[in-house]
Formats: C-alpha cells, structure tokens, sequence
C-alpha cells in the first residue's frame, strides 16, 4: 500500500496513474508505461538526493515466467531480478557467474 495525491486522482480520474499525470516523491518519475510489456522511470530532478542518484533511466520488464527471467538475465536483457526466482535458479545462477548474482 502507498500514500496517493488525492488532488491528482480528482483532476485525473482513471488516468492519473499515466506518466505525467501521477505525483511521486522518490527518486525517479514515470515516463512510459505499456501494460505488461514496459514501465520507464527516469531521473527526478526534483528528488531532495537527485546529486546522488547515478542511473538516469530505470526500465522494468514484467516478466510471469521464472524462466524467461533467467533467459533474460543470461542473455544480458535484464540487469537484475526482484525475487522472481527460486533459490535453485539463484544457486546455479551464482555458481555460473558470481560476479553479477547477489541476494
């Protein structure tokens, strides 16, 4: 659960989760969003730390199977997975490369 804008929700109705239209407080802001394919964050300039934020653009790809996470992660697509795997795949993830697998 988070805190919403309630004035947002009242000017934009159905649509103020749309880029633009949603207000957010952290360090990135939504750019794009395409359901179930896409959501682009990008730098806030805005952001009370912004000289401290380093990566300019975050894309997150959903993804609903475990294997095509670990497909993509090898092929060099995703940098990072957030608890989409189980710790069998990790393990052999780690074991294949522990440079770039981390809990």
């Amino acid at each position: 659960m988070s805190p919403v804008y309630k004035p947002a929700i009242e000017k934009f109705g159905e649509k103020w989760t749309q880029p633009g239209n949603i207000v957010t407080n952290g360090a990135y802001t939504l750019k794009d969003w395409v359901v179930n394919e896409r959501i682009v964050m990008e730098r806030n300039p805005h952001y009370w730390d912004n000289a401290k934020t380093v990566i300019n653009t975050v894309t997150w790809l959903p993804t609903s199977s475990e294997v095509t996470y670990v497909n993509r992660y090898r092929s060099g697509e995703l940098d990072m997975t957030y608890n989409q795997l189980p710790i069998e795949l990790f393990q052999k993830l780690k074991k294949r490369d522990p440079q770039r697998a981390a809990r």
